[in-house]
């Protein structure tokens, strides 16, 4: 990037990395870079943590530069600066999605401001409000609006006539906790954006501070590059209060969405426990209805165990009925194998239903022992 009488550069290397946080770069390679940076190791020790917000190591030791990291949840950004050359060099790290293409295209536009490390910092301020403004229209936004409509619950007009006409529609328990889910995706996002929000107030606070003190500004060349350290970093400053103007009203903004969002999750739990309520009423209704099939079935069995019993005796081959004498000899075989029988079945249920008091008082017999 061109600076006139004075050449200031700044080059980024763009790394990708998977999702266990390991990079796609031989370690060899990438130690290499880090030396030719000339870059703090407390940076390296950022990057192996995965490490988010913003950190300066300006007090460095002999043989490393002014170091500085950002981290956020989409990518992370470690680069130094040369004030003897103008030079900055840094290395960009993808952690979730592509934003390298759109964080360029904004340093394209600050570029007459390289001759100092701090255009950086409000490149990635700016690239911020961009990239928050998008999803938040397209994203969480879009999915407040989507279930307000549904539950007929929203802060415009009309809402109580739109839930009027939706007081006869009955709600899918799914249906309810997907909106329930989505509700906190973006609760989490939005405090993701908060958070990040307040790491770019940090980096242009710092700017600010910067271009006050001039502590750094010592440390450059006396001369036209001291010249346009100073004019670039000032210009800067200058329009860091438009920035803080636009994140405090987007602050507001979010604010309003997450109180949004937690009135949602509170209409859609009372939702769910309402048809979770007239869901184990309908179960009830059905089981009473079993238990009265079951009373008719045992009803139907009582009737026909009469007929039955009667039916079986005279059936009997010790029964003879023809004769004189009805009873045989042998008929006492018959209560011999029955009566025993029944017992033990009785026996067997009893001992089944009560299997807890049976397992006690064994217990209980072992340990008298």
């Amino acid at each position: 990037m061109a600076e006139g009488t004075v050449q200031a550069t700044l080059k980024l290397v763009r790394i990708e990395r998977d999702f266990d946080v390991t990079l796609k770069v031989p370690s060899t390679g990438f130690q290499a870079l880090f030396a030719a940076m000339r870059a703090d190791h407390m940076a390296l020790y950022l990057i192996c943590r995965d490490k988010d917000g913003y950190h300066e190591f300006v007090n460095c030791g002999a043989g490393y530069l002014p170091t500085r990291f950002l981290g956020t949840s989409k990518f992370a950004l470690v680069w130094t600066y040369n004030p003897h050359t103008a030079r900055t060099v840094g290395v960009f790290i993808q952690r979730r999605r592509d934003t390298f293409t759109d964080l360029g295209n904004v340093l394209h536009v600050y570029a007459s401001c390289a001759a100092n490390p701090y255009m950086v910092c409000f490149a990635i301020a700016v690239h911020q409000i961009q990239r928050h403004d998008a999803e938040t229209l397209a994203s969480e936004l879009a999915i407040l609006r989507a279930v307000e409509d549904h539950t007929g619950f929203g802060p415009h007009g009309g809402a109580a006539e739109r839930l009027l006409k939706l007081r006869q529609h009955r709600f899918d328990i799914d249906e309810l906790a997907d909106w329930m889910q989505g509700l906190s995706e973006v609760a989490g996002r939005i405090k993701n954006m908060t958070r990040h929000q307040r790491v770019a107030r940090q980096m242009l606070e710092i700017l600010v501070k910067a271009e006050e003190a001039g502590e750094e500004t010592a440390s450059v060349p006396e001369g036209p590059m001291r010249v346009r350290y100073e004019t670039s970093l000032r210009t800067l400053s200058e329009a860091v209060p438009t920035l803080q103007r636009q994140m405090a009203v987007d602050g507001e903004y979010l604010a309003y969405l997450q109180y949004r969002a937690e009135r949602l999750s509170g209409v859609l739990f009372a939702f769910l426990t309402h048809e979770d309520a007239a869901a184990n009423t309908n179960l009830a209704a059905a089981s009473k209805r079993d238990s009265s099939s079951m009373k008719t079935i045992a009803i139907m069995t009582m009737a026909f165990l009469p007929a039955t019993f009667f039916a079986a005796l005279f059936a009997v081959p010790s029964l003879r009925w023809e004769e004189s004498d009805v009873v045989q000899s042998k008929f006492w075989v018959y209560w011999a194998f029955t009566l025993p029988t029944t017992a033990l079945i009785f026996c067997i249920w009893l001992a089944v239903t009560n299997r807890a008091w049976v397992r006690d008082k064994l217990v209980e017999t072992r340990t008298a022992k």
